[in-house]
């Protein structure tokens, strides 16, 4: 497992073949992940909790994201300035998407579900006349 961690951060951050593909990044992440595969039939992988929330929310923060960079790059230019860039818009535009998606999850996945769910396995009422006997 730390050979395959090893060589996927070795190919990041030497450059080599990052773009996407299985010849490409794949050719480390595929290993990578076949042996945490594996490993996780045998091995209690414990996964921290703030990863497991953002699994939790990640198809809110994929289809909210590009909304947050946008909006934040027409807010910016609407206030007189010019679209900031590099690692300062990078950390704003990401908490904002992970505070709209975690909003977007809780009430609009999660609580249309939950309600869905509740409507479609609420107990139906029988009509009066289901109750009584049908005569043989």
């Amino acid at each position: 497992m730390f050979l395959t961690m090893t060589f996927a951060i070795y190919q990041y951050c030497a450059w080599f073949r990052v773009m996407h593909g299985i010849a490409q990044g794949g050719l480390s992440l595929v290993p990578l992940l076949f042996v945490f595969a594996v490993a996780s039939k045998t091995v209690r992988l414990s996964v921290p909790r703030p990863l497991v929330y953002l699994g939790d929310i990640s198809f809110s923060l994929y289809i909210l994201h590009p909304c947050v960079q946008e909006g934040f790059d027409a807010l910016t230019q609407e206030l007189g300035g010019s679209a900031p860039s590099g690692f300062p818009a990078f950390f704003v535009t990401t908490a904002v998407a992970l505070a709209v998606a975690s909003i977007s999850h809780r009430y609009i996945e999660a609580g249309l579900s939950d309600g869905l769910r509740r409507a479609l396995l609420k107990p139906r009422l029988r009509p009066v006349g289901a109750l009584t006997e049908t005569p043989v």
